[in-house]
């Protein structure tokens, strides 16, 4: 989200959704000390995540555009 006057978003909606459930698993795995780690979905989100890396330095790279800007 961004903060008006302050920042514009770090990333933007698309990126976000993609990230849910990255999030998602991060979140369970955390707190959940006692189950076995879900390899194959590990698998598959870390793939994923590999995917949005250009998403992910595009925004940030804007952001810090923007904030230089600001300045």
């Amino acid at each position: 989200m961004p903060v008006p006057t302050i920042r514009p978003a770090l990333i933007n909606a698309d990126t976000a959704a993609a990230l849910r459930d990255v999030l998602g698993f991060r979140h369970f795995a955390r707190h959940a000390y006692d189950a076995d780690p879900e390899l194959p979905r590990l698998a598959v989100l870390a793939s994923r995540v590999s995917g949005l890396m250009p998403a992910l330095r595009a925004s940030m790279g804007a952001v810090l555009v923007e904030l230089e800007a600001q300045r």
